[in-house]
């Protein structure tokens, strides 16, 4: 059999086109397979992050706080015979007497001691530091302003009366938010959830605790 000239140039030339295209589809492939690898790399740091972003929101939620057969629930409050109210969105735990009363028979009894505000920290610091504290424990301090307002306007005045008796009817609390730039006043909140600033030295205002 006779091949001509032609013929075999042009087997060659078809043959050497293969060859590249071969070898460009061998690169195309290695290409894919790295570009695969790095994205399933990134893919498992994604989901590493992810689980680690879901871990920390979990243990940043408030402790659920279990109810015993002493307590009733109010609202977002889990209320005690002892004199406390446990804010279940927050964890706060509030007395529910001012400073000055006393709690018994699961009430509040006599009236809210007012003072300026300095004499309230002393008087918070004493209590703290006595060998009866209130309620058992020894961390209570005055509330900011952000942890009292949002507190008072969400139970609103029906349920108020139920977590903190009759006692809170109109009367303002003390807060331990200063002004800017300011050290001689600080903010106090009424029990309808106005807040306004006046004098720390001047003004004798009742206390709610908070720990």
């Amino acid at each position: 059999m006779t091949v001509s000239i032609q013929k075999l140039l042009n087997y060659a030339t078809d043959s050497e086109l293969v060859n590249h295209y071969l070898q460009l589809l061998a690169q195309r492939q290695r290409q894919l397979e790295t570009d695969f690898g790095q994205l399933s790399e990134a893919h498992q740091r994604v989901t590493s992050e992810l689980q680690h972003l879901k871990q920390t929101a979990v243990s940043a939620l408030p402790t659920p706080v279990s109810m015993s057969t002493t307590e009733a629930r109010i609202g977002v409050f889990i209320v005690n015979n002892e004199g406390i109210a446990t804010d279940t969105t927050t964890g706060l735990s509030w007395c529910r007497f001012a400073l000055g009363q006393q709690w018994q028979n699961h009430t509040a009894q006599g009236n809210p001691q007012k003072m300026n505000w300095h004499e309230a920290m002393q008087q918070i610091n004493l209590l703290n530091a006595s060998a009866t504290p209130c309620c058992g424990y020894s961390d209570w301090r005055l509330p900011t302003r952000s942890e009292m307002q949002p507190m008072i306007k969400g139970l609103g005045a029906n349920q108020l009366k139920k977590v903190f008796n009759d006692h809170v009817k109109r009367t303002c609390f003390w807060t331990a938010t200063t002004p800017s730039k300011s050290l001689t006043a600080a903010y106090f909140v009424a029990i309808n959830g106005f807040a306004a600033v006046c004098s720390k030295n001047r003004n004798n205002i009742a206390i709610l605790l908070v720990r």
